[in-house]
């Protein structure tokens, strides 16, 4: 028999016309991102490409000058936006935690919602709070001391503030759900959660984990051209051995460098790219020991060594090795 002669499965053939109507629906939305990426990529590629050639001299100062006018307001506005939030969505909860019936399951589902974005909001302003410090450090040679002090103020009632409000969230989670353990002020606190869990929350806890992987695989690239913008400089990126250089030999290196290759180099392991650690390692160890013999006015050279053996050490838990 000859092939076009054969007689073709009904049921093959409808999963033939299955596929050919998924592809007709998804070929023109493919279409379109296709587009949006290449309206998106040309003009920021080609913006790089230029700035890349002719230099962008003028970005770190135009940038340095609007750090510096809003290096103190960074925190507090975050705290508006993020913390009061967050502490005014948990008001009330704790009475109306006691007063929820055996069978209130609607309720208690938006009491959780609530609490879950509470706690989210107090994440948020945690991770915006050590942005402000990087902005004060990155201009602190500019400020008076009495910015300084008031900065030091902002950042200790940042940190008190994000701790109530994750606290309270903690614990009025554990009025919701008696059978949760651990304290919010616990070093283990993650771990005792976490065995308190049954198996249903756990598997959810792991799901979380995948999709916080793949949101931060997404934003990576994204955050990495972001920072490559503000700083001025792709010496962030691969191993960056030569900021480690210009921190020992004395060319010197932002106060802030520490910060952004510490973001960058947590972000890239999160995302699934890392391509090594140890010379990371040195990296931040060596840029943070230079800002802070910077800021007490100490020898950088020494501290710098001193920074990338200690980080090394940390990384490592080889502390006789590395200083060997």
């Amino acid at each position: 028999m000859k092939k076009t002669d054969m007689q073709v499965p009904e049921q093959l053939r409808e999963k033939q016309q299955e596929i050919r109507k998924e592809d007709k629906k998804s070929l023109p939305k493919l279409l379109l991102f296709m587009l949006c990426a290449a309206i998106i990529g040309f003009p920021i590629g080609f913006g790089m490409g230029y700035l890349g050639k002719n230099g962008i001299d003028w970005l770190p100062e135009t940038l340095e000058q609007f750090w510096m006018i809003s290096a103190l307001w960074i925190i507090p506005v975050f705290a508006l936006l993020l913390a009061v939030p967050s502490l005014a969505l948990c008001t009330g909860m704790k009475k109306a935690i006691s007063q929820l019936g055996e069978e209130d399951d609607t309720t208690a589902e938006k009491i959780d919602r609530r609490l879950v974005v509470s706690m989210l909001l107090s994440a948020a302003f945690m991770i915006c709070l050590f942005f402000g410090l990087a902005v004060i450090l990155a201009v602190c040679d500019e400020m008076s001391g009495a910015q300084l002090l008031t900065g030091l103020a902002e950042l200790i009632s940042g940190l008190t503030l994000a701790t109530i409000a994750q606290k309270k969230a903690v614990d009025l989670t554990k009025l919701l759900y008696p059978e949760k353990l651990g304290s919010a002020l616990d070093l283990n606190f993650v771990k005792v959660w976490e065995e308190s869990c049954d198996e249903r929350e756990k598997a959810m806890i792991w799901q979380s984990g995948y999709q916080a992987y793949r949101t931060t695989s997404a934003v990576y690239p994204l955050l990495f051209a972001v920072i490559a913008l503000i700083s001025g400089s792709f010496s962030y990126s691969g191993l960056s051995i030569d900021l480690l250089y210009r921190a020992i030999d004395g060319r010197g290196v932002p106060l802030y460098a520490f910060m952004l290759k510490a973001v960058l180099v947590f972000l890239s392991i999160a995302a699934g790219f890392a391509g090594g650690e140890v010379v990371p390692l040195l990296v931040t160890g060596g840029t943070f020991g230079y800002a802070f013999a910077s800021v007490f006015g100490l020898e950088t050279g020494p501290y710098a060594v001193l920074g990338a053996i200690g980080m090394l050490t940390g990384g490592t838990n080889l502390p006789l090795v590395c200083f060997a």
